[in-house]
């Protein structure tokens, strides 16, 4: 019985050991991703009391710091959103200055545009990383080139880049989807791997 055990025990290690091995052989980070800084924020309503007056904003209220396995592998981008979140759920990007988007393509499966995927979207915009009471009486406008003079000084931008993900509205339990972002000259080396295991 113990040696029977003792047998089931190391076969399983070797199952998760192999899929392991198997992902990390998959997913191939192109160096470029190193470079990015990878954020997941929730967008969501914060109150602030001014003299009389309360008003509700919009702002990025959780924003965290994420680090993908080599720059690039996210695994299931699920275990990364914030427990208990409440909100619309953002991942974006801070690269540096010059950086090229252009030499990589999207890859998405299924395809872009189904519900229970994950696609590329529009990033963020610089206003919603800002506390809107640190700047009450300016435009969005003006809050994002606020944000962005900031991010100059230390030669960093918001990358166009973003992640994104739809649900169907009658759900998506029992559904996954894998999305990609790869060098166009190979279609080998990516930027961004990532699935989702939709739960509802």
């Amino acid at each position: 019985m113990r040696t029977t055990v003792l047998s089931a025990a190391l076969l399983l290690t070797s199952v998760l050991a192999f899929h392991r091995t198997a992902h990390a052989e998959k997913v191939t980070c192109d160096p470029v991703a190193k470079k990015l800084e990878w954020h997941v924020c929730v967008i969501a309503p914060v109150e602030y009391k001014r003299g009389m007056k309360t008003e509700t904003r919009n702002e990025c209220k959780v924003d965290k710091v994420i680090k993908p396995t080599n720059g690039c592998d996210f695994g299931d981008l699920a275990k990364h959103i914030p427990e208990g979140a409440a909100g619309t759920v953002k991942f974006y990007a801070l690269a540096p200055e010059g950086f090229d988007e252009s030499v990589f393509e999207e890859q998405s499966e299924p395809g872009y545009g189904q519900a229970c995927s994950i696609n590329s979207t529009h990033s963020i915009e610089g206003w919603e990383l800002m506390k809107f009471g640190d700047a009450p009486d300016k435009s969005n406008r003006e809050r994002s080139e606020l944000v962005l003079e900031g991010l100059k000084k230390k030669k960093k931008i918001i990358s166009p880049l973003g992640i994104g993900f739809m649900r169907d509205p009658n759900g998506c339990t029992g559904k996954s989807a894998k999305f990609g972002i790869l060098d166009k000259k190979t279609t080998s080396k990516f930027l961004v791997y990532a699935e989702m295991n939709f739960a509802d």
